[in-house]
């Protein structure tokens, strides 16, 4: 707002200039000076004009413009609440390592209808929500005692979680 403060000071000043100048190289023709006074009233009132318009196109603008901290990032996209209980059954069997692999996440994502992308980012915000997290060498130490597991072990805990809904 300062900004047009000063930008309408100015303009206004360099406007009364001009208008003193004219009037004062007009000597004594009355109907000159008034002549001059007219146009430079008529200058200022289209200055004055324009900064209205723009204050109100400012206002109209902060109005609408959502501030950054509200704003949505990406856009929702909604999980089914089938999708939600085989992750959570799994989440709650798991909870000493909430930490899906590749293929349990794929199976998840088939079972619910959803991307595997959705999958870590449901695991990643419940494990924050929670409080849950671990470092790196924790993760990757119940990483290397998970692998022992066989492959058909993960599809049969995750197919009897999707079966219970």
């Amino acid at each position: 707002m300062s900004k047009i403060t000063e930008f309408l000071r100015h303009q206004s000043a360099a406007l009364e200039t001009a208008r003193s100048s004219a009037i004062a190289s007009s000597t004594d023709n009355s109907w000159l000076i008034n002549s001059v006074n007219v146009d430079y009233d008529q200058q200022h009132h289209a200055l004055i004009d324009c900064v209205e318009r723009s204050l109100s196109l400012l206002e109209q603008r902060h109005t609408t413009v959502v501030p950054l901290s509200r704003r949505k990032r990406y856009p929702i996209c909604k999980v089914s609440p089938a999708a939600i209980s085989v992750m959570q059954e799994w989440y709650d069997n798991n909870i000493d390592h909430p930490y899906p692999s590749r293929d349990v996440c794929q199976a998840m994502a088939s079972a619910g209808h959803i991307s595997v992308e959705q999958v870590k980012k449901w695991f990643a915000n419940r494990r924050q929500r929670l409080g849950d997290t671990k470092d790196f060498s924790e993760i990757m130490r119940c990483r290397k005692r998970i692998r022992t597991m066989s492959g058909d072990d993960i599809m049969l805990d995750v197919a009897k979680t999707a079966r219970f809904q």
